[in-house]
């Protein structure tokens, strides 16, 4: 038998990605600027969309505004500092999914059965995308580590697997 898994246990997402995504839209912002003569309206379009793209990674690399942190109850994901807590017992299963080719894979998430809020909203994203709901990072792992680790995680916490008290 493996032993528990530590908790509380905080996964933060990583400065590097941050810090290019923070360089990648400097360089737009610089390039819209320098497009502002000859086409104005695309050259502010360009500022003001990758500006706000710099506030967003700016506000990520702050300390505590973004990541994961496991407990003995559930999960809480913390972005841009926004809390969301979910209780282990309301999760059915974490699996890694690629919404595209190109697109790097992300932690998604299926609920249990007897977990009711937003069934409609779960029914569309499911149809669309193929999970009832997704991780916004993968906090420095491969999507299939982290899954792995979650499911493991909420094995270990889970009073009654794939049960969850109905809302």
């Amino acid at each position: 038998m493996t032993a528990r898994t530590s908790l509380p246990l905080r996964l933060h997402t990583t400065r590097k990605s941050m810090l290019l995504l923070l360089l990648g839209c400097i360089a737009f912002v610089i390039a819209s600027v320098a497009v502002l003569p000859v086409k104005p309206a695309v050259a502010y379009s360009g500022i003001v969309f990758f500006g706000l793209g710099a506030v967003v990674a700016l506000l990520h690399l702050l300390p505590n505004s973004s990541y994961l942190e496991l407990d003995e109850r559930g999960f809480t994901t913390c972005t841009m500092f926004r809390k969301s807590f979910v209780p282990w017992d309301d999760i059915a299963e974490f699996f890694p999914i690629s919404l595209d080719t190109r697109a790097r894979p992300m932690v998604a998430l299926r609920y249990a059965p007897g977990y009711t809020r937003h069934a409609t909203a779960r029914k569309f994203v499911t149809a669309v995308a193929g999970a009832e709901g997704a991780l916004p990072d993968t906090y420095g792992r491969s999507a299939t580590e982290l899954a792995e680790l979650l499911n493991r995680v909420r094995a270990e916490r889970c009073r009654a697997p794939g049960l969850s008290a109905s809302r």
